[in-house]
């Protein structure tokens, strides 16, 4: 007597499936034997029908025997109906996210206008033709959520899908993105998170199973605004007020004046109230205000009054204006008011 079979190898399970006569006499086993270790697991199955495996199949894969038994004339019958051998093919796989950030304290982080990289390794990945299709790639979806308002109190929205692809091959690998995919249309206020998960394809007897999952926080880029500078000079230094949002995480930024017209790179004198040190985990702002400015603009001439800002992605230069002092106009008016006593 013979009971066709079909077994379908799954890392959660296997499937048996069995048929066989009306001939109630017969009794069918089904015997589970790991190759690569001691354990067998066996019980009794339903002579039509379906089950999972015993036990979940491992790397070295399983040996199934179909045993039928039934008391005959002489004593107990035993027929080995079948035998299948089952792999597992379930792969592996692990996602991870650098950037230029050293950050350690949660999940990366980045800026809107950097970089980062998403890593990935994969195992276990089959070739062949007689590979299921689930074992031959792994599917990579990237998902955006963007801050529904201020990046330092507001929360994120809903996902949106931003791609998928397939990854076909084992072993380690990286996508270079060269700036943020967070949506929106203001790099000084946009926010939000990036997430890459890795999935296993679902085969017809399991569905898609998430292998990975790594994120990447983005913040936006700082922005300064110099005000209190209206005339186009002056024969005592304005008041200035610098104010400063959205700095960087763990930045410190600072206000230098150096006399001449404005120069990227240029080191000026730093104004010793002007340092702002950010050591929160989110963005911050910040006032600074200048109303001795005469201390430091000694001389009359055109002088540069910028803000520099210093992250993990270097020292930059975000807002500047020019100052002119004309200490000879002072001079000449009061020349002209003892001229006039």
């Amino acid at each position: 007597m013979r009971f066709p079979f079909l077994l379908k190898g799954l890392l959660a399970g296997a499937v048996i499936t069995t048929s066989a006569s009306a001939d109630d006499e017969w009794t069918v086993t089904l015997v589970q034997k790991h190759l690569e270790s001691s354990g067998v697991f066996q019980g009794s199955v339903a002579r039509e029908g379906s089950r999972v495996s015993f036990a979940p199949i491992p790397e070295g894969g399983s040996e199934f025997n179909l045993w039928a038994y039934r008391n005959g004339p002489l004593g107990l019958e035993e027929h080995l109906v079948d035998t299948e051998t089952v792999g597992a093919y379930l792969p592996k796989g692990t996602l991870w996210i650098t950037t230029a950030d050293p950050y350690a304290g949660g999940i990366p982080r980045t800026r809107i206008d950097q970089g980062f990289t998403l890593n990935f390794e994969i195992e276990g990945l089959r070739k062949g033709g007689d590979a299921p299709k689930a074992a031959k790639k792994v599917l990579l979806d990237h998902n955006v959520a963007a801050a529904t308002g201020d990046p330092k109190t507001s929360n994120l929205g809903p996902e949106e899908d931003f791609g998928q692809s397939f990854l076909t091959r084992n072993g380690t690998g990286a996508i270079n993105f060269s700036a943020s995919n967070i949506p929106g249309t203001d790099p000084y206020n946009d926010s939000g998170v990036e997430t890459f998960r890795l999935f296993a394809l679902p085969d017809g007897q399991t569905a898609e199973l998430e292998l990975s999952k790594a994120e990447v926080q983005v913040w936006p880029m700082s922005k300064a605004t110099i005000s209190g500078v209206t005339k186009s000079s002056y024969t005592i230094a304005p008041e200035v007020t610098v104010d400063l949002v959205n700095l960087y995480p763990e930045s410190e930024t600072w206000v230098q004046v150096y006399p001449g017209p404005e120069s990227v790179g240029t080191n000026g004198t730093r104004l010793t109230e002007s340092f702002a040190l950010v050591s929160d985990v989110k963005p911050r702002d910040s006032v600074l205000r200048f109303t001795k400015l005469d201390s430091v603009l000694l001389d009359s001439g055109e002088w540069t009054l910028e803000v520099i800002t210093r992250t993990p992605f270097g020292i930059e230069r975000i807002a500047h204006t020019s100052i002119n002092i004309d200490r000879d106009l002072a001079l000449r008016g009061s020349f002209q008011a003892l001229s006039d006593q």
